[in-house]
């Protein structure tokens, strides 16, 4: 399907180039941004489709648990872009911004995400039964209980809402020792 739409855009692109007139937008304009923008979605689903795969096959391979592939690889990949824009908002002097986007963009995907995912599958299917949640994933929710405490009371109390180098090394600590325990726990080391 969509080869067959990218042979006929050079021929698309050439009728556009000629019904517009030099140095005005071409009345349809919307609709073409509109239309790149549902194929870059299209794509980015397809390429995020592929990796997932791709290292849910490496991991059955080598005979890594899914639920640790999700909350390590998986995780570092879907933080990666978070990050560099965080860090790029940031240092173009808008600390709030950078800030809010730290906690909005994961809260939106859970959110919205997660939220509508379980929306569209009870509304498809009803109830959800059989989900099991492990000793991992309790470890996982204990953490990020600890995280999110930390960030709404010890940094406003503590640090008296400063965002220090000493905090940052304090999180990114908190992020090793809860990877160490979570491994361990995965591989059923730990739980």
């Amino acid at each position: 399907g969509g080869a067959a739409i990218y042979r006929t855009y050079p021929r698309r692109g050439a009728v556009a180039c000629e019904l517009c007139q030099r140095g005005a937008a071409p009345a349809y304009l919307s609709l073409f941004t509109f239309l790149a923008f549902v194929q870059s979605i299209v794509w980015m689903q397809t390429v995020a489709d592929e990796l997932v795969a791709t290292v849910a096959a490496l991991g059955k391979v080598l005979g890594i648990k899914r639920a640790l592939l999700g909350a390590t690889v998986l995780a570092w990949g879907n933080s990666v872009g978070d990050l560099v824009a965080d860090t790029t908002i940031a240092r173009q002097g808008f600390p709030s911004m950078a800030l809010a986007g730290v906690f909005a963009a994961p809260m939106f995907s859970l959110l919205c995400g997660l939220g509508g995912s379980l929306l569209y599958q009870t509304a498809s299917q009803g109830t959800l039964r059989g989900v099991q949640l492990d000793g991992s994933l309790y470890l996982l929710f204990a953490f990020l209980i600890g995280n999110l405490l930390h960030a709404v009371v010890v940094v406003p109390t503590a640090h008296r809402f400063a965002l220090t180098k000493r905090v940052g090394w304090m999180l990114v600590g908190y992020y090793a020792f809860f990877s160490i325990l979570y491994t361990l726990s995965a591989l059923g080391m730990l739980f």
